[in-house]
């Protein structure tokens, strides 16, 4: 028997998906040398983000510009690479940030 309209809930009703709040995975940037500079020496910092290109929103939100010292032209620049947890993100920006997940930006390593 449900119950609904008599101010008890339904056991087998949907929630309502609009009272749930979204919460997204907190990562930990680390800041390189070369942007140090941009964070007034601050080396990392922890951000909310599903993904890379959340974390550098969040870091520009922090500490304004730095993202254009990150991107061009949409993109990471090609003069870094960014690592989560330790392994080349192959998706970029798109790179997928879980729960506790360190970010790091390095420069790219070119060769021939």
């Amino acid at each position: 028997m449900a119950w609904r309209g008599a101010g008890i809930p339904d056991a087998f009703a949907e929630p309502d998906r609009r009272t749930v709040p979204e919460v997204n995975p907190v990562a930990k940037v680390f800041v390189p040398t070369m942007l140090q500079t941009a964070t007034g020496g601050v080396k990392e910092v922890e951000v909310p983000a599903r993904n890379v290109r959340q974390a550098i929103a969040r870091l520009d939100e922090m500490f304004p510009g730095i993202a254009a010292r990150l991107l061009e032209n949409d993109d990471l620049r090609s003069n870094l690479a960014v690592a989560v947890n330790g392994e080349v993100a192959r998706m970029g920006l798109l790179e997928r940030v879980g729960e506790d997940a360190e970010i790091h930006f390095v420069p790219a390593i070119g060769g021939g």
